[in-house]
């Protein structure tokens, strides 16, 4: 629902102040309405898949031993 049909309804709406008016013994009661404007906010930027060796660099972030087992075994990785 958006804000502005919120808004004109809540102002039209004669009978909603007038019964709290009536309950509350509040002849004066006032209704002040303020609509705050959404902030429009930015779409995240969608992530580039990585590849093999920025995967490899993430895994030896994540577990240096990994790190020590490739180099003690001279594994090597493609990027494909």
């Amino acid at each position: 629902m958006s804000s502005a049909l919120v808004e004109n309804t809540l102002r039209t709406e004669r009978g909603l102040i007038e019964s709290l008016r009536e309950v509350f013994a509040r002849p004066r009661l006032a209704l002040h309405i303020e609509v705050q404007k959404p902030v429009p906010t930015e779409l995240p930027k969608a992530a580039k898949p990585l590849s093999n060796s920025d995967k490899l660099l993430k895994l030896f972030e994540k577990n240096p031993l990994v790190k020590e087992l490739s180099q003690r075994f001279a594994l090597r990785f493609d990027d494909h």
